[in-house]
Formats: C-alpha cells, structure tokens, sequence
C-alpha cells in the first residue's frame, strides 16, 4: 500500500509490492522480506509470510479490529529493514442477517425490542439497519420503528404476522409473530334486530366487546346490558 494507514472492509485486501534498494541504490531480490502480523489489542504477533507470497502479495482482510503489518528483512550488513502498515478492519458487508426477540407470541398491547444482527462473508457479527414490510408493504412506524439494529415493535392486532426485513447489502430474513387478543373490554357494540317491538314482546340483542386494539374478544359472563 502507498500509504501507512489503512481503513479498510473485511470485504477488502491489500496489496504488497515490497522493493528493496542498497546504500548505492542497487535493487535487492524481494524474496528475502518477511512478514509479520500483529494484533493491536491481544499483541499476539503471527508471521504471515508464507501467506502474503502464496497470495501473490496480497493479504486478506478477515476479522474486525486494529492490526500491525511489518515488511523486514536483513541487510548483507546485518541490520534490519522494515516498514510496518497500520490497519483498521471494520466489518465487511452482511450476507445474513437475524433476529433477537424475547419471544413470538404476544398480547395486543405489548412491545418488544427486536435486535437485528448482521454477519459479513468472515463470521464478523454486528447490528444492521434493515427495511421491513409485511405483504410486500413498508411497515408503519406505529408498527417497528428504530435504526441501526435496534427497533421496537407494538403489538396491535390478533392473529400471526410474518414481518421481512432486508439490509442494505440484500441479506433478508423474515420473523413471525402470533399476537392474541387483550381480555381487558375496551369497547361495547350493541345490535338490535328491530327498530319497534310490541308491549310485553320479546327481541334479540347482539353483544360484542372489543379490546383497546379493536381486536373482538368473548363478552365476559357478568356483563349486563341495561337499556333506557
């Protein structure tokens, strides 16, 4: 690289065209440089030659983290050369992604955080912002709203909904969810089938409740409908 410091993908790689000169700037055979990689955070030290050669120069970036490469090798006076390339690896783009939530059964009502997990072609994992819908519609912000790995999602209305979320690299999953309703009664709907009735006759009334979510619940034995 034409530069000491890299910031690079896990997606990307580097190449090495390593010259050597004498004194009398006199070009010496490259074959006797060695390589070596260091990790910034552990120290742990590897040589990586027979890798970087074997690559036709080129080293591959895999796992996220800050890294040391050094180029060195020994004069015919006995000193040692070397250059050393600083290189930062962020993660690469995410060839799948996942979910995290606590649970998929929930209650009208409740809201869960939902953690979106990307992995990249190297293993590396980290939280991915993803677009969702459901039948191939954008999904409300009243529904999941969020960013960056993080969203909350409310739950609304009875039944299962498969919700799919894609990142921007085109990774794409789906999670299903079975909501059931609140048993707390939120609203009363009467129905009655006629308008008039005769002194002393009889008539039908329908009676539906509903949770907050206007999701139909089972009216509760001890309800009582007075009429005035």
């Amino acid at each position: 690289p034409n530069e000491l410091s890299q910031n690079i993908d896990a997606d990307k790689n580097l190449q090495f065209l390593p010259k050597i000169t004498d004194s009398d700037g006199n070009g010496i055979d490259s074959s006797i440089i060695s390589y070596t990689l260091k990790n910034l955070a552990t120290k742990n030290v590897t040589n990586i030659t027979d890798v970087i050669i074997g690559n036709g120069g080129v080293w591959e970036a895999s796992t996220v983290g800050d890294w040391e490469i050094t180029a060195w090798a020994i004069s015919e006076g006995g000193y040692n050369i070397s250059e050393t390339v600083s290189v930062t690896v962020q993660h690469g783009d995410a060839v799948s992604v996942d979910v995290d939530v606590i649970a998929n059964t929930a209650k009208a009502g409740d809201q869960y955080t939902l953690t979106i997990t990307g992995t990249d072609s190297d293993g590396n994992t980290f939280l991915e912002s993803v677009l969702w819908t459901q039948n191939n519609n954008a999904v409300p912000s009243s529904t999941i709203y969020g960013n960056s790995g993080e969203y909350n999602w409310n739950a609304t209305t009875a039944g299962e909904h498969t919700f799919k979320f894609r990142s921007p690299s085109g990774a794409e999953s789906e999670w299903t969810v079975t909501v059931s309703a609140h048993q707390t009664v939120s609203r009363i709907e009467l129905t009655i089938a006629d308008d008039t009735v005769q002194q002393l006759e009889t008539f039908e009334i329908e009676v539906h409740t509903f949770d907050a979510w206007e999701n139909e619940i089972p009216v509760p034995p001890e309800t009582q409908v007075e009429l005035t």
